[in-house]
């Protein structure tokens, strides 16, 4: 098995007005219907996010919206993993210096019980409005699969095949993308 970072980063990029969230540049949420229901748990500048989570804020406030939204704790070890891979996402965003962008965490993809770890927003004068997807993960040690698109992890002393993350975040831009193609659609059709 091969070394790997204590968080792996896994990216995919959007165009603007992917989904049934729609992500405008003071990165605010509503969904595609104009309802206003929370779909995440942390919104913000990536300076505020770099800011909450250098002073450990940051898992606390996600552990407060989470009982807000769903009326229970989430669990010690859910609150230990945001702390150190948002706390790893701070400082790549950081070292980037990648300030001046949108941030949710946690978005809970519409018409899903998933939700997406990071979607970071921001505006290309190339390329407009775009958003980027980040899947992150706390494995030490990852290995080959013989699956296709998986990976071997060491959960608990026992190798398990465990989707690719690249894998994961490509499913999820794929699911956006068909879910604004259906509320295009119905738009249309309400006319």
């Amino acid at each position: 098995m091969a070394n790997g970072a204590s968080s792996a980063l896994i990216t995919a990029t959007l165009r603007a007005g992917f989904g049934a969230a729609i992500v405008n540049k003071e990165s605010t949420v509503t969904s595609a219907s104009g309802e206003g229901e929370r779909l995440h748990l942390y919104q913000g500048s990536t300076q505020q996010f770099i800011a909450d989570a250098t002073q450990a804020r940051l898992a606390n406030q996600l552990s407060d919206r989470f009982f807000d939204e769903f009326r229970y704790r989430p669990a010690p070890s859910e609150v230990t993993s945001w702390r150190n891979s948002l706390g790893a996402m701070a400082s790549v965003l950081q070292l980037a210096d990648l300030t001046d962008q949108g941030i949710l965490v946690e978005l809970k993809l519409p018409l899903s019980s998933k939700r997406l770890d990071v979607l970071i927003t921001g505006s290309n004068p190339a390329t407009g409005d775009s958003a980027v997807i980040v899947e992150l993960k706390q494995w030490t040690e990852v290995g080959r699969s013989n699956i296709t698109d998986c990976v071997t992890v060491d959960f608990g002393g026992r190798p398990r095949d465990h989707l690719h993350p690249s894998r994961q975040v490509a499913q999820y831009q794929r699911y956006l993308r068909a879910v604004q193609t259906l509320e295009a659609d119905e738009f249309v059709r309400r006319g």
